[in-house]
């Protein structure tokens, strides 16, 4: 998106910033106060906590609460606190969606995402995938799929048959496939490098688009598919439209879906895949808009 907020990284369970009085949300029906305030505790002495309706949720339980845009019409330029646990990974994308959107004509704004340690994750989740498009924050129809052309960005990191379920819905133009160096030897098994190879040579995938991540590195990371992502042509006949399917490591895989979201992308994951359930903090995400 053209708006786009400057974005950096921080590792570590302490930011090195001065926290502030930042106000923090939680997103119902996936965070409970209770549970929230004692998360936020592990940063700072927090006073301010709003339950906010989780913009990608459709039961009625949550209708009552303050959207996102509500909270920040209302906060103006405070520093918004945000903690990924327990948010299901398109719920994630969304909540990041409307804080881009709401704060693109706003002087300055500030958004900070707790990221966490992935625990084993839910990316064995057995349900299939679904194509959640970021820019309307619902899940798109087979007939809306067959009319755009997209260009998938997956990540090596998930098994084989996992890649094939999403590639079948998406029929996808192009792929550019993400491999994230991962943070310690012996994370992939020979077995599970041949499996994708086999898998890239069978979509005759081009070795050229293949995008290498470190793990280490996650603006780059972020940089990298974002720019690539708003390179793809739009004023075609077909114009391209991005889709991703993040991957492991923890901040590599949030970088893949801040990027998507910049990208108004489709994201690709199972409805319910948590990628930040109960791990201890790893660091944070800073969305930041300046004069």
């Amino acid at each position: 998106m053209p708006d786009s907020p400057l974005v950096s990284f921080v590792v570590g369970k302490k930011p090195p910033f001065d926290v502030g009085s930042g106000h923090c949300l939680a997103l119902v029906p996936h965070q409970e106060l209770a549970t929230m305030r004692l998360s936020f505790r592990e940063i700072s002495a927090f006073t301010h906590l709003t339950a906010a309706q989780c913009p990608a949720d459709r039961t009625t339980g949550a209708r009552h609460l303050p959207a996102i845009a509500r909270i920040v019409t209302e906060h103006g330029s405070t520093t918004l606190w945000m903690d990924s646990k327990d948010v299901p990974s398109i719920c994630l994308a969304s909540a990041l969606t409307s804080w881009c959107d709401e704060t693109s004509s706003l002087p300055s704004a500030s958004l900070i995402v707790v990221i966490r340690e992935d625990p084993g994750l839910a990316h064995k989740s057995r349900t299939r995938p679904i194509p959640w498009w970021t820019n309307v924050r619902r899940s798109l129809a087979k007939n809306e799929l067959d009319k755009k052309s997209l260009v998938w960005y997956p990540s090596l990191s998930r098994a084989p048959a996992d890649l094939e379920d999403c590639v079948a819905r998406l029929n996808p133009v192009d792929i550019f496939p993400l491999v994230e160096f991962p943070d310690r030897q012996g994370i992939r098994s020979d077995d599970f490098l041949l499996a994708h190879s086999a898998w890239l040579q069978r979509r005759r995938v081009r070795t050229e688009r293949v995008i290498y991540l470190p793990y280490d590195k996650p603006e780059m990371a972020y940089s990298i598919l974002a720019q690539s992502m708003a390179a793809l042509p739009r004023s075609s006949s077909s114009p391209r439209q991005a889709a991703v399917t993040p991957g492991p490591p923890t901040f590599l895989y949030f970088a893949e879906v801040l990027a998507g979201v910049s990208a108004r992308s489709v994201v690709m994951v199972p409805r319910e895949e948590t990628a930040f359930s109960g791990g201890p903090i790893a660091g944070y995400c800073v969305l930041s808009r300046r004069p």
